[in-house]
């Protein structure tokens, strides 16, 4: 009883309320509404700095129900949303309030009755988007300033009119990249107005492309995208089992002997552990999988290093490292030409040490690091809140991310060189001490960068200056007062 008043929505499933609704995690889970359930939401989801919602099937038996995912509470995000199946229901996913961003991968949505995806003013940054739908698959309202960013998606199944329909006059913003459509007019249209075509391979909304130097470069980078690595080896003898929880547990031997078992798979058993003086442990290179299940390891401050576990990369194999689920206390060093993945994982330190491999981070917190001139690094859903240093330094690598949401104070990128792209990130200042004259993005000679992202600030200062890019000895900056309220899209080359 209760799921049947569409006016007043129920929830079969949610999370509690946020913006301290930390690491709300759902995996491999079916929610099926049944029938005759007009009201019904089958997951009304609210998670902060991390949380990840995949593989998951949200369905309506017979087609009704107002969402299949609501993320209309205060204040959703950032969170990962990564292979989601959603059939039927009014909305398969709606989403308001510009706090906090929202990154999705993998997406299948048919049979809504209105719309896949109604943003009321959100940051989401979605790849590979299968809409099967005869309603708009998406419709992108500017309350709030929503911004989506859409790659490598198709949009099938229309009746007419557009498959996106962007309402730029409330200053929503919309960034397309190889976006198809097959039954629709067209892909999308802009403030009523519908731009010819049933594909495109970049389109934005908006006027203006910011450029410091020549004239604004056409189009972004479009860095190469690879997928995060999996590892999952079905054999339960192939795990070995950190079975050790508690804060009087003695970690340290039990986990380098579980490392050196020549396990595929390391685990720890959910809970709380206290590693009160620094751990550092090798990773071989016959582990493949190392996952907390979300578990927490507390550390101290009073304790050697701050205390935590160190987990140190220093070979060269191929086959990357996957470290995840891991709420707190992990630092990752990475000396070896060895890709790691780190998902799901809230890293009290990542350390690259120049020659180091490959990068993925994907639902993951990382404070402050560098990406070296020999590295690539793919990242989804990456919230940083580093407040006394550069968030991130990209030291001549290659820096793709899709998802970022920032706090505090310090430059969110310096580019001494190398390629970055940022795609459909938020940054939120949200602290009392911005002190003037502070710098979201530099740029140094030789770094090509495409930056789009949204900016909000409240009560507090924002930076004062969004980019500067230096030329040699010509320096040029873009300044906030000079740039649109929220929204930037910024070019380099």
């Amino acid at each position: 009883s209760g799921f049947g008043n569409p006016s007043s929505p129920k929830p079969v499933v949610q999370t509690e309320n946020g913006n301290e609704s930390f690491r709300q995690n759902i995996h491999d889970l079916q929610i099926l509404v049944g029938s005759g359930n007009a009201g019904a939401v089958a997951l009304d989801y609210i998670s902060n700095n991390s949380g990840v919602v995949e593989n998951v099937l949200l369905r309506s038996e017979d087609g009704a129900g107002v969402s299949g995912l609501e993320m209309t509470r205060n204040w959703p995000g950032p969170n990962m949303f990564k292979n989601i199946k959603i059939d039927g229901f009014d909305y398969g996913i709606r989403v308001q309030f510009i706090e906090y961003s929202q990154t999705y991968e993998n997406i299948l949505l048919k049979n809504q009755r209105v719309a896949g995806i109604k943003n009321d003013g959100a940051v989401m940054a979605i790849r590979n988007l299968q809409s099967r739908n005869s309603v708009p698959a998406i419709l992108n309202d500017g309350y709030g300033h929503g911004l989506i960013t859409l790659l490598d998606s198709k949009l099938e199944g229309g009746t007419g009119g557009s498959a996106i329909r962007n309402a730029s006059g409330k200053d929503a913003f919309v960034y397309l990249r190889n976006v198809s459509s097959s039954g629709y007019e067209s892909v999308v249209s802009d403030d009523g107005k519908v731009i010819p075509g049933s594909s495109q391979t970049e389109w934005y909304s908006g006027a203006k492309t910011y450029s410091l130097f020549a004239a604004p470069a056409v189009g972004m980078l479009k860095l190469p995208i690879r997928n995060t690595p999996t590892f999952v080896d079905s054999n339960p003898a192939n795990w070995a089992r950190v079975d050790c929880t508690g804060y009087d547990c003695q970690v340290s031997t039990q986990l380098q002997a579980a490392l050196n078992s020549g396990k595929s798979t390391v685990y720890f058993p959910f809970g709380v552990l206290l590693v009160f003086d620094e751990l550092t442990v090798t990773v071989p290179a016959s582990v493949k999988r190392i996952i907390g299940f979300h578990g927490v390891i507390n550390t101290d401050g009073r304790g050697v290093n701050g205390g935590g576990i160190r987990f140190v990369v220093a070979d060269d194999s191929s086959e990357p490292l996957i470290l995840e689920q891991f709420g707190y206390g992990v630092k990752l060093e990475h000396r070896g030409k060895r890709p790691v993945a780190v998902k799901n994982i809230l890293l009290y330190e990542y350390t690259a040490r120049p020659g180091a491999g490959d990068l993925y981070a994907e639902d993951a917190q990382i404070d402050g690091y560098t990406v070296q001139a020999s590295q690539r690094f793919w990242g989804r859903q990456v919230n940083n809140e580093q407040r006394n240093r550069t968030k991130i330094i990209n030291n001549g690598g290659t820096l793709w991310i899709m998802g970022m949401k920032t706090e505090g104070q310090q430059t969110v990128i310096d580019a001494i060189g190398g390629q970055t792209e940022y795609l459909g990130g938020l940054l939120y200042p949200a602290t009392g001490d911005m002190p003037p004259g502070e710098i979201a993005f530099k740029l140094s000679a030789g770094a090509k960068a495409s930056l789009l992202y949204s900016n909000i600030t409240y009560t507090t200062r924002n930076y004062d200056t969004q980019v500067r890019e230096s030329r040699e000895s010509d320096v040029k900056t873009l300044e906030t007062a000079g740039a649109p309220e929220r929204t930037r899209l910024f070019n380099t080359r």
